[in-house]
């Protein structure tokens, strides 16, 4: 009897141990999901960080703006008024796109993310009407959305070859 108490209250022991260190684990995730929520809440951005991305995002709006009338001008001497002009179509979708994905980067971690679908819609809907309008060609469109791109190789590659004082 005496030994069925012991065990009696040995695993009460036990079991006030293991209700203690479950208590004190739990404290410890709270205090550390305290923490993480605290470090994964970014703070707000930079005033200067930001600006420097609109100035960025202009300079790239320019330089796209820029390479697609060089290119229709190419374009139209070289084919016809026609194919310059669905170019023109397509770099100006681009130029769209472009602009709905810089906004969509500029919110990042102050605003909830939202379904991009729309972007990706702007370039299918401009695919199905090249390919089902008769005047119109697929590929000076798809090449002419293609220019943004274009544009930001060529940023890319001025700015690796210049210096950071000579790039302004």
């Amino acid at each position: 009897m005496d030994s069925a108490i012991a065990e009696l209250e040995e695993s009460q022991s036990l079991q006030r141990q293991a209700e203690n260190a479950t208590e004190a684990s739990s404290e410890a995730s709270t205090a550390e999901n305290s923490e993480e929520n605290e470090n994964s809440q970014l703070p707000p951005p930079a005033e200067g960080s930001m600006q420097e991305y609109y100035q960025l995002q202009q300079t790239l709006l320019k330089l796209t703006l820029v390479f697609s009338g060089i290119i229709f001008l190419c374009v139209w001497g070289a084919y016809s008024l026609n194919t310059a002009l669905n170019y023109v179509i397509g770099a100006c979708t681009g130029i769209v796109y472009f602009r709905m994905l810089g906004k969509s980067v500029s919110s990042i971690g102050r605003e909830k993310p939202k379904p991009s679908s729309g972007r990706l819609a702007i370039f299918i809907g401009v695919m199905i009407v090249s390919t089902q309008w008769q005047q119109l060609s697929v590929l000076p469109v798809f090449l002419g959305f293609l220019t943004y791109k274009a544009a930001l190789i060529a940023f890319v590659i001025w700015t690796a070859v210049m210096p950071s004082g000579e790039t302004a």
